[in-house]
């Protein structure tokens, strides 16, 4: 998950306004997952979702629950009011075998598309979830 156009809230609002979004964002995440997922900031406006168990139809509510609830949350810093948005990029797999750092790219991928797709669309909904495949499974190809 990334937030599209954070440097303009980072230069609209300044760094302190745009710590304001990442905390609003990080409620609003922990608001839209079970207790058991994982939420993790890898760092700059990009963060994990991780959720265990979960199969592609029920990642893809989730994900378009993040989405439209992110979108829909308005940011109040120093008496400016403000909205963000994100792209998510997501894999679901049942499979064992699949290792953290083949889903990691994976995820990475579908990521960099959801963004694409933002830019394409000139901002409507940026949101792509695929199952995993076996070719997935080697990030050199």
């Amino acid at each position: 998950l990334d937030l599209n156009d954070f440097k303009f809230v980072n230069e609209t609002y300044n760094h302190a306004g745009g710590d304001e979004a990442l905390k609003r964002l990080s409620y609003c995440l922990r608001g839209c997952v079970r207790v058991t997922d994982t939420i993790s900031r890898l760092g700059g406006d990009e963060f994990v979702v991780v959720l265990p168990m979960t199969d592609v139809a029920s990642l893809k509510i989730v994900a378009s629950r993040i989405y439209e609830r992110v979108c829909g949350m308005q940011i109040i810093y120093c008496e400016r009011t403000f909205s963000i948005s994100v792209s998510i990029g997501g894999i679901s797999t049942c499979a064992q075998s699949v290792g953290a750092a083949a889903l990691t790219h994976i995820a990475d991928v579908n990521l960099f598309t959801a963004k694409e797709l933002y830019r394409a669309n000139k901002g409507k909904k940026s949101v792509f979830i695929r199952p995993y495949k076996e070719i997935d499974e080697d990030p050199a190809g």
